[in-house]
């Protein structure tokens, strides 16, 4: 007898390896979001060209401010922008958060 037949479910006569399949969901519609900061946007590109190869059926869609939205316009693989632009009593929150990321690239550790 071999092996794989002793390991056999006797509910669903299936082995192990058959029942720890893994259902894969394909999406249809991709949202990525940034609403500041250029550079970020620019470096977010390989990572949209990374999705469109994984799911080359797939809508990629951006939600970006008036801001990044000139730049977005210019990547490829993205099939709409959805423009937000963000209340002003957010605008400084955003900035110093943008400010606050690039001062700490300038901190050395040993």
């Amino acid at each position: 007898m071999h092996e794989q037949e002793e390991n056999r479910c006797e509910e669903c006569a299936t082995t192990p390896h058959e029942r720890t399949r893994v259902k894969v969901i394909v999406p249809q519609r991709i949202l990525f979001v940034k609403l500041c900061c250029i550079g970020d946007v620019i470096f977010m590109t390989p990572a949209i060209q990374t999705v469109h190869n994984a799911f080359p059926n797939a809508r990629i869609g951006f939600l970006a401010s008036s801001f990044v939205k000139d730049v977005v316009e210019r990547i490829p693989h993205v099939d709409e922008i959805i423009n937000y632009d963000v209340p002003y009593k957010w605008t400084k929150v955003l900035s110093n958060s943008c400010k606050h990321n690039q001062s700490n690239k300038n901190i050395k550790t040993k």
